[in-house]
């Protein structure tokens, strides 16, 4: 068995999921978790081992979930 690595962004608007995403590649995914969280006043709150919380302003938020697939080889 084989694991690899995922993160699904979910992007929140006032409390409400309006946009999912992810990356094929896991080096562009944590470029751009890094990006989300040394934006300027973003404030970074661990809900879980595997969930993160970005607070973008007063109504933007985005989760991000570590997700691990386990492939059969």
């Amino acid at each position: 068995m084989k694991a690899k690595m995922n993160y699904l962004f979910v992007s929140k608007y006032k409390g409400e999921d309006v946009f999912k995403y992810n990356f094929e590649n896991v080096n562009e995914a944590e470029s751009h978790i890094a990006d989300l969280i040394y934006m300027h006043c973003s404030k970074v709150k661990k809900l879980s081992n595997n969930v993160i919380e970005v607070k973008l302003d007063a109504d933007y938020s985005m989760l991000i979930i570590k997700q691990k697939e386990v492939q059969e080889c």
